[in-house]
Formats: structure tokens, sequence, C-alpha cells
């Protein structure tokens, strides 16, 4: 029943709920199911893992199977009209909460590697800061022991797309890489400068997840670096933003950081 509310229609015009409605029972669908991976007892049938990755990823709604129907639930509302298809705004946030808790610490890399995050200038585009930040966190927590207190494992969090254009000078090189003509007029840079702190933000979640608990001093100031470097930036001015992203978490020499952004002014 809980795997059916993920995907619940809205009842009416008024359903101001129904993005912590269904992040509720996500959360409560992964707590019943907490580590038990892909072989969940007398639920086999339900196909659970295919129908949370479609609410992650998107796609036409899997017909639901009488034993996931409440009793006397209302199907339609006569108001709001949502198709066939999937409504990520609503339910991504619960399932992909859901299927990481079910697979904690599974090391599970066929499913992990089922929760996409964007690679693309058309997908960054489409991309909401906060279910990137999502993605990385649970993408992670099933991944569990290949989580690293490190810069360089930091740097693998960042889809390779973002890390071209920040810290590489030539824009022919990120269209070789690519195989794309790119439009420098065509890039939301401001975006993409939120989107990297958010790939940040799930990795530091996952770090801080991973070593909870342990008072590791180590740990605990390398995540206070990165914090402390978050914190003080100049979110005010989109330009401001993307400079100090560039300056911030450049890995490369110092002398590049300062013009890592000029070509794309």
């Amino acid at each position: 029943m809980l795997l059916s509310q993920l995907g619940k229609r809205p009842l009416n015009s008024k359903n101001t709920d129904r993005e912590s409605y269904t992040l509720s029972a996500g959360i409560a669908l992964g707590i019943v199911n907490l580590g038990s991976g892909s072989e969940l007892p007398r639920m086999s049938d339900l196909n659970i893992d295919e129908r949370l990755i479609r609410f992650i990823e998107g796609g036409k709604l899997m017909e639901e199977l009488p034993s996931m129907k409440a009793i006397g639930e209302q199907e339609v509302c006569s108001s709001v009209k949502e198709g066939s298809n999937v409504n990520l705004y609503v339910t991504l946030p619960g399932a992909i909460v859901a299927l990481a808790l079910i697979h904690l610490k599974s090391n599970n890399k066929q499913i992990a590697d089922r929760i996409e995050v964007p690679k693309t200038f058309f997908a960054l585009e489409y991309s909401r800061p906060s279910d990137v930040l999502l993605k990385v966190l649970c993408k992670n927590l099933i991944m569990w022991d290949s989580i690293e207190v490190s810069k360089e494992w930091m740097n693998t969090q960042i889809p390779e797309i973002i890390r071209q254009i920040y810290f590489e000078k030539s824009i022919e090189n990120i269209e070789r890489l690519f195989d794309s003509k790119i439009s420098i007029d065509e890039i939301d840079f401001a975006n993409i400068a939120m989107l990297y702190t958010y790939f940040l933000a799930g990795a530091l979640f996952s770090i801080g997840f991973r070593y909870a608990g342990s008072g590791n001093r180590e740990v605990f100031e390398f995540l206070n670096s990165y914090i402390e470097k978050i914190i003080t930036m100049d979110v005010t001015n989109s330009n401001k933003f993307q400079a100090n992203v560039a300056q911030k978490f450049h890995y490369g020499s110092e002398s590049k950081e300062a013009d890592s952004t000029k070509q794309y002014k």
C-alpha cells in the first residue's frame, strides 16, 4: 500500500501536501524494508525496484496490482489531469529515499547505476538542484563501501561536463568530448554553478552519514573545509557566484583559478 501512495493521483485541486505525503510514504516504505535489498520477503510480485526507478527517472505509470490499492480509494480527480506519465516533481524525493534505504550498504552497483545524474547540457538545464543532491546521496548510501574522504573522490562525484566547463580552458575540447556544437550564449552558467554546489553537498552528506558518530577528527576537518567555502560564497550576484565556484573548488594550480571562467564571460 505504501508503494501505491508514492504515485497517488491528486484527489482534488487543493492537494497542497502531496510532496510531503509522498515523501513520508517513501521513508516509511524504506524503513519497513530497511536493508532488505532486492530479495524482499513475499513481495517479489510487486517488482518494487522497477517501480521505484520509474518514480525516480520518469516514464509511464506502471499498472497497480490489486494488493497495492487501498479499499474504497478514489482514483480520479475531475479538476486535475496529470496524464499517464509519472509526475517526477512529486514522486522523486520519496522514491529515491525508499530505494536508498532498501538497498542501504548493499553495494549493489546495478541498482546505483540506474539512478542517473545529469551528464548533458540538456539534462542540466532541466534538473532541480535538490533532486541532484538526493541522487548523489542515495547512490552513495547504496555504494557504502566506495565512499572515501579525499578530494579525488569528491571530484568523481561531479559530472565531467561540469568539471570541463569550470576547470578547462578550451570550449573546443568540451565540444570534442561531448560530440556536440555548443553555443556559449545558451549555457546558464549560474544554474550550472548552483548544480555544482549541490553535487558537492550530496557528496559531503554521504561522507557525513558514513562517518557519523565515529569521532574522526580528520573527517570533521575535511568536511568543515568544504562547508566553509560554500557558506562564504556570494550568491546574491550570479557572476560572482560563478567565479566563486571556479575559484574555491578548483583542484588544479592556484595560478589558473582566477581566470578559469574568463573565456565564458
